[in-house]
């Protein structure tokens, strides 16, 4: 079995989802880290590309409108032990 990092993009999936997959390959190529150990997947293939087994992070996308999509996946997630990082657009009330 190959083993491969999982990056996970879950929420409202937007240009800037783009933009922030890009820059986190263009930081890997910095790093001089292989681009081949790790494997984006979007929420629409988490059926059959997602393995519990294998490192996940999670980059969980908010909306303007408060409309969170996929908290049934974002549950899943967490049971099976993954780190969430959630990106949200307001800011901190004080």
């Amino acid at each position: 079995m190959e083993y491969k990092y999982q990056i996970v993009l879950l929420g409202t999936i937007t240009p800037i989802s783009d933009v922030i997959v890009n820059l986190f390959y263009t930081r890997l190529q910095e790093l001089h880290l292989q681009k081949d150990f790790y494997k984006t997947i979007y929420k629409s293939d988490m059926d059959k590309e997602y393995k519990g087994n294998q490192p996940t992070y999670v980059i969980y996308f908010g909306n303007t409108n408060s409309d969170f999509e996929d908290v049934d996946m974002i549950a899943r997630m967490l049971k099976d032990g993954n780190i969430v990082l959630p990106i949200f657009y307001n800011k901190f009330s004080s």
